[in-house]
């Protein structure tokens, strides 16, 4: 594999870590606000109880460590393309 297409696939997978960490907040951003509902349904009605809550944020959880998943692999291929373009690490 040559210098040019190594470069070239690690910018292709910085930028899906990219598209990744987008998706990912819009998810996050949604569970929250279905936190919020959930938890004024459970304060005003009896439509919902305390483990629709309880599983709801356990979702957003879920999805914020995956959130800091996806960060650190977004880290790790910045660091990898330096790598490939000759930034200063000695093999």
């Amino acid at each position: 594999m040559n210098a040019g297409s190594k470069i070239s696939n690690a910018l292709n997978y910085y930028h899906k870590t990219r598209e990744k960490q987008e998706s990912r907040a819009h998810q996050i951003n949604a569970l929250e606000k279905s936190v919020e509902f959930t938890e004024a349904l459970l304060e005003y009605s009896s439509s919902t109880n305390c483990t629709d809550v309880l599983t709801i944020k356990n979702r957003l959880l879920s999805a914020e460590l995956d959130g800091v998943e996806d960060k650190k692999d977004e880290l790790q291929t910045i660091i990898e393309l330096y790598r490939t373009i000759g930034g200063g690490w000695m093999n």
